[in-house]
């Protein structure tokens, strides 16, 4: 009986790591629809989480892709015990060639770039999202010290936790970059996934497919 433990607490270590990509990965298709209903609270609530793909881009990030029947899934989740980050997150559709680019800090936003260059950006209209949500990050007050806005009594939270109606995007392909900004130092470098990605050339960013 112990030997049979042993065995099956290894093939649960196997399943779970399994599930964890390479964070130089290019493209993934998701096959399963494995998700049950997924909370969009920030919290990651493991159970949630079910047959999650799990790309790890930093020693702090992770990068989470999972669907139910009509619903995508895309989850930024820190380690840390106190996260100070929001997420930009962009997606190109390959159909209309149209790149958006969605917004979760203490506010949600979505705008569509129509500069190739990307020098000329839309101007954000908080709250017009539609057919996706994600969690905003809620805080108590905001102090200033000096240039810089710190966060006083962040409740907690472990990163986004986006949803998407599948019937937003023309096909079952999306190309993917997502930017995580520290909201407490606007002068830190992002952490970029795919790491090598460029703002600027959608075709070299994270090919994503699904049911």
């Amino acid at each position: 009986m112990k030997r049979l433990k042993v065995a099956l607490s290894l093939l649960l270590v196997f399943s779970i790591c399994s599930l964890v990509q390479s964070q130089h990965a290019t493209a993934t298709k998701l096959i399963y629809e494995d998700s049950g209903e997924i909370l969009i609270d920030g919290k990651f609530a493991g159970y949630e989480w079910n047959g999650t793909l799990v790309f790890e881009v930093s020693d702090e990030f992770s990068i989470l892709l999972n669907q139910s029947k009509n619903f995508l899934f895309i989850g930024v989740r820190s380690s840390e015990a106190h996260p100070t980050h929001f997420t930009e997150l962009f997606i190109m559709d390959p159909l209309t060639e149209l790149t958006h680019n969605f917004h979760a800090s203490f506010h949600l936003g979505e705008r569509i770039i129509t500069d190739p260059s990307w020098e000329t950006l839309p101007n954000w209209h908080w709250g017009n999202n539609s057919g996706w949500t994600a969690n905003v990050i809620k805080f108590d007050t905001m102090v200033q010290d000096g240039d810089a806005l710190q966060a006083n009594k962040v409740y907690p939270y472990q990163g986004q936790e986006f949803q998407f109606l599948k019937s937003k995007f023309t096909g079952k392909r999306i190309l993917i970059r997502v930017e995580i900004r520290d909201f407490t130092n606007e002068d830190a470098k992002a952490i970029t996934f795919p790491i090598t990605s460029d703002r600027k050339d959608a075709y070299g960013w994270f090919e994503l497919s699904f049911k």
